[in-house]
């Protein structure tokens, strides 16, 4: 991958969210009292992000594997953007792609350009370049149809953060 093709949005983002976390832990540590109520959201959080990848964003929204009702779309959406792993239109986008063109040139994620980049590596590639595609709305007219996935698209960067950061600490100051 050529430097001018590098995510540094997201090569920032990933060095400095684990520094920027362990510095709120280690005030939380210092000044704080131990909570049990911010260790059960803290695993709630992880258990709820990871559903709304692996139940939403894969097999739901990717793979159409089965029908659900709006309400539990909307949660597995909302709780899928905690993970920052993109919105559903663009992680779906993708995912699909992958499966089109698996182990290609254009397989965004594919095996034979390495282990790093087949699992992580793709993130930090900017769209339209080294095999990763822009976004074809055509692509997933089934999600654009749905007005909350479209919003959570339009606003993912606003969304993700909310969800991730602002949402567990407005949960938190119910204790």
């Amino acid at each position: 991958m050529k430097l001018k093709d590098f995510r540094w949005s997201t090569g920032l983002f990933l060095i400095l969210s684990p520094l920027g976390a362990a510095a709120v832990i280690g005030y939380y540590v210092y000044y704080e009292a131990f909570r049990w109520e911010t260790l059960a959201l803290a695993v709630f959080m992880m258990f709820a992000t990871g559903m709304g990848i692996t139940a939403g964003y894969h097999r739901l929204f990717s793979h159409k594997s089965y029908e659900a009702a709006a309400p539990i779309r909307w949660l597995l959406t909302f709780f899928g953007a905690g993970a920052l792993e993109k919105s559903v239109i663009e992680w779906s986008h993708d995912h699909r792609n992958h499966h089109r063109y698996v182990d290609t040139d254009t397989d965004p994620y594919s095996i034979n350009k390495g282990f790093f980049h087949a699992h992580i590596g793709w993130l930090f590639v900017k769209r339209g370049t080294n095999g990763r595609a822009q976004v074809d709305i055509n692509q997933v007219k089934d999600l654009w149809a749905d007005p909350f996935i479209r919003f959570q698209h339009k606003y993912y960067t606003a969304f993700g953060l909310f969800v991730c950061f602002l949402f567990p600490g407005l949960v938190a100051l119910a204790w």
